[in-house]
């Protein structure tokens, strides 16, 4: 059998949800790639979201090696929360900037992962997965996303919503944690293995995560340049 074949046989052996996570994660390579691309372009605000799908890819990554290893994603995801909720909660700020920007970012640095150990310490340790965080990461960033599109639409500076990136960003982790937030409100009752409803459910998780990246990448590649975007 030559390389071809083998590598045919290997892809029609993937699952559905294989090939998903496969194509996810190629997307979140590209929009990574591209924000590289355009990093010089990037404002403050923007350059965080790009870090954050750095780490993304870095943390999906390591869950590969951990579940090979029979360790589990649940550690990873313990860290990797605390840190996506800063970044994010930094993009906030970076987005809106209210008068104490300083003190609110520095309250996130030490209120988060203090959340995040407590929740470890006492509730959900490291070998299961914290699903506490991750609901509260999407209590906490649905309302910021809400918010961030509400200053947008009353700025009078920006003429056209549709060809200012941070709309198309706040849009993406808007529909992304929205996803998160019912995905993992449902995780107990629907995703047990005997459920009718998992692979679909996994799927359409698998499905958004494509659509947000994507839509992230392509918002890094056409950035404007720095006064446009101002």
């Amino acid at each position: 059998m030559n390389v071809f074949s083998q590598a045919y046989s290997s892809i029609c052996s993937l699952s559905q949800m294989d090939v998903l996570f496969y194509i996810y994660l190629v997307v979140l390579l590209l929009s990574i790639v591209a924000g590289s691309f355009r990093y010089a372009r990037l404002d403050a605000a923007a350059r965080v979201i790009f870090w954050l799908l750095v780490l993304k890819l870095i943390s999906e990554a390591t869950t590969i090696y951990t579940v090979k290893a029979k360790i589990g994603k649940a550690p990873v995801y313990h860290f990797y929360s605390a840190v996506e909720i800063f970044m994010t909660t930094l993009y906030f700020l970076k987005t809106i900037k209210p008068y104490h920007h300083k003190f609110l970012v520095g309250l996130s640095a030490i209120l988060y992962p203090l959340i995040a150990i407590l929740n470890c310490i006492f509730l959900q340790p490291l070998h299961e997965i914290n699903t506490n965080m991750i609901s509260l990461e999407s209590i906490i960033i649905i309302p910021m996303a809400l918010y961030a599109l509400y200053k947008m639409l009353v700025n009078d500076e920006i003429m056209n919503m549709f060809k200012y990136p941070h709309f198309w960003l706040w849009t993406s982790l808007l529909i992304y944690w929205s996803s998160v937030f019912f995905f993992w409100a449902c995780f107990n009752a629907l995703m047990k293995d005997d459920s009718p409803y998992k692979n679909l459910l996994l799927s359409l998780d698998g499905y958004v995560n494509i659509v947000v990246y994507a839509i992230m990448g392509l918002t890094l590649l056409f950035y404007p340049k720095k006064k446009a975007v101002e």
